[in-house]
């Protein structure tokens, strides 16, 4: 959240610098130095969102392990891990071309810097929409489970489904807030970015 307001401010501090110039030209390395600050938390986010795709696989795999005793059957793992990958795969589709800008000048940054924007609302939105489809899903399952009506191996206490649900419900709750101030802030950028241009444009 401290990384998404110091961006904010980036961007309001250049806009403001280039309102208080008296010359034409933009401060173009300003905007330089704030784009490559943001393919450096871009490719942090992507570690990170690597290490926890390789967890879940992980617990995946342990989750197989079980044999017998998976409480589920194996078909629905394995969906759960192409789903992982499938995700994985795909916001590093999105990123294609923007881990790092090339040499640029003022208005074909802002362009990059734009791009950038909306493939961040664009992965945010399907990562949630996703998180929700899933936990209704397992509600579902879990429902029909109870009625009989699902294969099971090995049938898991209803106490146990009801604490699933309730910390993956809480889970879900977190992310979708996240989401949507993180996708605010996207917005917000924006608009910033649209001011930026139309100053340029003014100029």
């Amino acid at each position: 959240m401290n990384a998404i307001d110091d961006e904010n401010t980036g961007w309001d501090a250049l806009a403001t610098r280039w309102q208080a110039q008296s010359s034409a030209a933009p401060d173009v390395q300003a905007l330089e130095r704030e784009v490559h600050r943001r393919s450096r938390r871009l490719r942090i986010v992507w570690s990170i969102e690597v290490v926890v795709a390789a967890l879940a696989l992980a617990n995946c795999v342990r989750a197989l392990s079980l044999g017998e005793r998976l409480p589920v059957p194996a078909g629905l793992v394995w969906f759960l891990m192409a789903l992982v990958l499938a995700m994985t795969g795909w916001t590093l589709w999105q990123r294609r071309r923007q881990w790092r800008a090339q040499a640029l000048d003022a208005r074909a940054l802002m362009a990059f810097e734009r791009e950038r924007s909306r493939t961040a609302l664009r992965i945010w939105r399907v990562s949630t929409w996703v998180s929700v489809a899933l936990w209704t899903a397992m509600v579902l399952w879990a429902l029909l489970t109870a009625q009989g009506r699902m294969p099971t191996v090995q049938v898991a206490p209803p106490a146990q489904w009801a604490l699933n649900i309730v910390v993956n419900a809480l889970v879900v709750a977190v992310f979708a807030v996240a989401a949507w101030v993180i996708c605010r802030r996207h917005r917000q950028r924006l608009q910033r970015l649209h001011s930026l241009e139309k100053m340029m444009d003014v100029d």
